[in-house]
């Protein structure tokens, strides 16, 4: 529920908090803050579940994801 923008606030602050440091690690964010407005701006939008369901659908495809 969190991931598709519904569910408890405290659950997409946690969330938004973990993806705030690997958004920092992985260059798109300049620092945590800055990686937890954009982690809870995607989480509010309902795009987090979006890019889980693509990648579900590649991860099975056998197409290149784009990681590592």
């Amino acid at each position: 529920a969190a991931l598709a923008g519904e569910g408890e606030e405290a659950h997409r602050a946690a969330i938004a908090v973990n993806a705030a440091a690997l958004l920092m690690l992985g260059g798109q964010a300049d620092s945590l803050a800055q990686g937890y407005e954009l982690a809870q701006a995607v989480l509010k939008s309902g795009r987090a579940w979006s890019r889980l369901e693509r990648f579900a659908v590649l991860s099975r495809s056998g197409e290149d994801v784009g990681i590592g």
